[in-house]
C-alpha cells in the first residue's frame, strides 16, 4: 500500500477560481412520458433516506428495488402516481399476484436508458444517440440470502462497432446476518465494488477517471456491514477474460461512511489495483445531504477523487477531480441542478485542466419514468483554441 503514501497534497489543490462570470441558460421541452427511478438517491436525502439498503437489494444501492423502495418511488419521488402503479409492470399483474411474489421473496427489475449527447465549439458540432443500457433483473430475498441475476446488453459508443451481445451485466449471491444493531453480509459474483459517492451518473469526472461504469466487467467478492450510524464495504475484484490486456486489473477497495444526522452522511474510499504493466491507487472523499427545512429543500453532493497511475514502474501520473452538485426540488417530481466539476488528468500539465459549469433538470412524472438533462459550459483555461465550448446530454430512463 506504499503507493497511497505518495500523494502530494500540493498537487491536488483546486487551482484558482475563474473570475469571468458565466451565463448559462437551459430550455427543455418536457413531454408527457419522460421518466423516473429511485436509483437517484441524492433526491431522497431531503426525506431522511441516507442509506441504500432500505430501497435496494444491493447493499451498495442501485438496481432492483425492494417493495419498500417501490412504494417510495411513488409516494415521495414521482409527481403523479395511482395506487399500485409503482409495482412491476405498473401493477398490471394485479394486487394478489404482486403480494404472492413479495411473500416468496421474488424481486423484479431492469432498466432501459437511452442517451442523446451534444458537443459544440468553433471546430466541431456533433451529437449522438445510443442505447446505454437495456436489461432485466430477477432477484430473490430471504432472511439470510439475497441473489440477483441480470440479462441484457450495454452499448459502448466509443467501440468500432456497437456491442449487441446478450449477456449478464451483473449477477451475485449474498449471505447476510441481520441484527437489531448490526447487519453484515458476504457477497460474491459480478458487480462493481463500492467506491466513492455512488452517484449513478458515470459521466462525472470523479467516476470516469477511475473507469467505473456499467460494464466494468469484474468478478468481485465483498464483505459489507451497517448499523444506525455507519456503513462499510471491503472487497476485492478481478477482471473478466474478455477485457483488453492493458485494462485487466486485480484490485482492493475499501469504503466507509458515517451518518451524521437523518439528512447527512460523509465518507471516504480507497482503491489499489495491479495492472499488467503497473498499478494505480485512488482516494475519494464524499459528502451527501440536504436542508429539508429550507425553501426548495436543497441537497448537496460533494466528492473528490485523487488518482495515481504507475506504468512500467516508472511513469507516474497523478489525476485529480472534484464535483459539487446542488439540487433543488422545484416541485414534487421536478428537480433543478446546478453543478461544478473540476478535473486535471495530469496535475503536472496545466493543459489537462477542464472545468464544467452546468445547469440541468431531472423529472420524475410517474413511477418507472425519468428524464435527466444537463448542459455544461466547458472551460479549458490553458487551451490554445476553443477555450470555451458546450456539452449537453439527455437521458431517458425507464425501469420495470
Amino acid at each position: 500500500m506504499r503507493e497511497f503514501l505518495r500523494f502530494r497534497s500540493a498537487d491536488f489543490r483546486i487551482v484558482r477560481m475563474i473570475s469571468r462570470p458565466i451565463l448559462l441558460g437551459l430550455v427543455l421541452a418536457i413531454g408527457p412520458f419522460v421518466n423516473g427511478t429511485a436509483e437517484a438517491y441524492p433526491e431522497l436525502t431531503r426525506h431522511g433516506y441516507v442509506s441504500c439498503t432500505a430501497c435496494h437489494l444491493s447493499p451498495a444501492g442501485g438496481g432492483a428495488l425492494t417493495p419498500y423502495g417501490r412504494s417510495m418511488s411513488r409516494e415521495i419521488l414521482s409527481r403523479w402516481g395511482m395506487p399500485q402503479e409503482e409495482n412491476v409492470l405498473h401493477g398490471l399483474l394485479g394486487e394478489k399476484t404482486h403480494q404472492q411474489l413479495e411473500e416468496r421473496g421474488l424481486r423484479f427489475g431492469g432498466s432501459v436508458r437511452g442517451v442523446q449527447t451534444h458537443r459544440e465549439n468553433s471546430r466541431v458540432r456533433q451529437g449522438q444517440f445510443f442505447l446505454m443500457q437495456a436489461d432485466v433483473e430477477l432477484g430473490f430475498e430471504s432472511e439470510h440470502w439475497v441473489a440477483l441475476m441480470s440479462a441484457g446488453e450495454i452499448e459502448n459508443p466509443r467501440a468500432d462497432s456497437p456491442r449487441r451481445t446478450l449477456n449478464s451485466t451483473e449477477h451475485w449471491l449474498m449471505w447476510r446476518q441481520p441484527g437489531e444493531t448490526l447487519q453484515w453480509g458476504v457477497r460474491g459474483g459480478r458487480f462493481p465494488l463500492a467506491f466513492g459517492g455512488l452517484q449513478v451518473d458515470h459521466t462525472l469526472s470523479v467516476r470516469k477517471l477511475l473507469a467505473l461504469g456499467f460494464s466494468s466487467g469484474r468478478s468481485s467478492l465483498e464483505v459489507s456491514g451497517a448499523d444506525e450510524n455507519q456503513m462499510w464495504h471491503v472487497g476485492v475484484t478481478a477482471p473478466a477474460d474478455a477485457m483488453p490486456t492493458d485494462e485487466r486489473e486485480r484490485a482492493f477497495a475499501l469504503r466507509f461512511e458515517r451518518v451524521w444526522t437523518s439528512n447527512w452522511r460523509a465518507g471516504a474510499s480507497a482503491w489499489y489495483g495491479r495492472l499488467e504493466n503497473g498499478s494505480r491507487s485512488a482516494l475519494s472523499f464524499h459528502a451527501l445531504g440536504s436542508w429539508k427545512d429550507l425553501p426548495f429543500k436543497p441537497y448537496t453532493h460533494f466528492e473528490t477523487l485523487h488518482l495515481q497511475r504507475l506504468r512500467d514502474q516508472s511513469s507516474d501520473v497523478i489525476s485529480h477531480a472534484a464535483l459539487m452538485r446542488n439540487g433543488f426540488e422545484l416541485t414534487r417530481g421536478l428537480f433543478g441542478i446546478v453543478q461544478l466539476q473540476h478535473e486535471r488528468g495530469d496535475v503536472q500539465l496545466h493543459s489537462s485542466e477542464v472545468n464544467r459549469y452546468a445547469l440541468g433538470l431531472q423529472v420524475f412524472p410517474r413511477p418507472h419514468f425519468e428524464l435527466y438533462a444537463l448542459w455544461n459550459k466547458v472551460h479549458r483555461p490553458f487551451a490554445t483554441v476553443d477555450t470555451w465550448s458546450d456539452e449537453a446530454l439527455a437521458v431517458l430512463h425507464y425501469y420495470l
